[in-house]
């Protein structure tokens, strides 16, 4: 932690006191205070020695400033009872994203220029832009090498608006036009490593002019990307060629879709939020799209889940099983009585080609955040517990609570 202060006023005085102190706390530090550090929480949250994760040999910096943060990365040996990470390197940069394929990591940093104003009139011209970083794992994967550095117009919406295929990494951003009259657009951008550049060897932009990325998915020489505004475009992108990726495909429906799952290479599975034509969201959604024909993207089937789910916003939450067809969803507390024997927290769907159908709901008296499949059985874990069902007909197996003060093993609070 650096004590910075600030201005007591807008007064010069009090700006220019609050610089001088300013420079004073940053000349005091030590090369120490500015590189990571791991230590060992002990109990009521007390801290163990601290020790220096990374070292400075391993710690690079991009050629322009890219925020006052560090990203490193560590590598932890699971096979041994060491606990401590092993710092692999480092950069000044505050990461936005990250991605990982089987040989490379990426990283990226977005960078937003000031704005200038004049008589209260933004001057500001340029969209932000995203610099990445590539680097390379070594033979064991426990070390990473620096390889490359490239950047791509506009800002990333998560992780899977990266993705690398046959040696090209794709890149889905939404950028900004700050002139009058402008807005946003959406595109996917290709980049290769070429020394120590990653160069952008092709691109297809103009999806959605005006919109934001809701979700992006990469399958293959595949890409799928969602745009909203008022309604929901599901475009797909054919990026077998680099040099000449084409958009073939477009499908506009209401709502949008925020995790997109492919799933054979002829359907995607979609939750997201679903919504009319005006635009106003109505609730959340499982949906199915038909991508066979890639020029003719068909919506051909939906469900209907809860007001709110959390699989809309972070993909762990989301269980897909293809050996039955069965998709299992979180949704928002909801109980028929207080102090019942439970409340519904998760949906079970069931899709069997293009039908999609509701198999059944899980109850647990505090919300089901995750689900997975353990010797052919449904686990689902939530705040207040664990618990098993048959995946056949969702009976249950076993309901193993947590010891949590104040609650009984029926459901009876406080």
């Amino acid at each position: 932690r650096v004590d910075f202060v600030s201005p007591r006023d807008g007064s010069e005085d009090s700006l220019d006191a609050a610089e001088k102190r300013n420079i004073e706390v940053v000349n005091a530090l030590a090369v120490e205070d500015f590189v990571p550090r791991t230590f060992e929480e002990g109990p009521k949250g007390t801290w163990g020695a601290k020790s220096t994760a990374i070292d400075c040999t391993n710690l690079g910096h991009p050629s322009s400033f890219s925020g006052w943060g560090v990203t490193w990365v560590a590598t932890i040996d699971l096979s041994s009872l060491a606990v401590a990470p092993i710092g692999t390197i480092g950069i000044l940069a505050q990461s936005t994203s990250t991605y990982t394929s089987a040989a490379s990591m990426y990283i990226s940093a977005t960078r937003w220029d000031d704005s200038v104003y004049e008589d209260f009139v933004s001057t500001r011209q340029e969209s932000p832009y995203t610099d990445i970083h590539a680097f390379s794992f070594s033979a064991d994967a426990s070390e990473l090498t620096y390889v490359a550095s490239g950047r791509v117009i506009g800002t990333l919406l998560n992780s899977y608006s990266m993705s690398e295929y046959d040696g090209a990494l794709r890149v889905a951003t939404t950028s900004f036009d700050y002139d009058f009259g402008g807005g946003q657009d959406n595109g996917v951008h290709i980049l290769k490593v070429d020394g120590s550049e990653l160069n952008e060897i092709g691109a297809v932009n103009g999806m959605g002019r005006g919109e934001t990325i809701q979700g992006v998915r990469f399958d293959g020489p595949r890409g799928y990307v969602v745009t909203f505004r008022q309604v929901d475009p599901l475009y797909v992108l054919d990026l077998s060629d680099p040099t000449s990726p084409e958009l073939v495909g477009e499908l506009k429906v209401p709502g949008y879709s925020t995790y997109l799952k492919p799933i054979d290479g002829d359907r995607v599975i979609t939750v997201g939020m679903s919504g009319t034509e005006t635009g106003q969201i109505t609730g959340a959604q499982v949906a199915v799209f038909d991508v066979s024909d890639p020029s003719n993207p068909l919506q051909v089937a939906t469900a209907e889940i809860a007001q709110w789910s959390e699989a809309t916003s972070d993909p762990h939450a989301f269980l897909w099983w293809p050996e039955t067809g069965q998709i299992v969803v979180p949704k928002e507390l909801v109980c028929e009585k207080l102090g019942g024997p439970g409340c519904e927290s998760a949906v079970v769907l069931k899709l069997e080609g293009s039908t999609l159908t509701e198999q059944g709901r899980l109850f647990q008296w505090f919300p089901i955040r995750r689900a997975i499949i353990a010797q052919n059985q449904l686990v689902t874990v939530s705040a207040g517990g664990t618990m098993v069902n048959q995946l056949s007909d969702l009976s249950e197996i076993a309901d193993i609570r947590f010891d949590i003060p104040g609650t009984d093993a029926e459901d009876n609070l406080p």
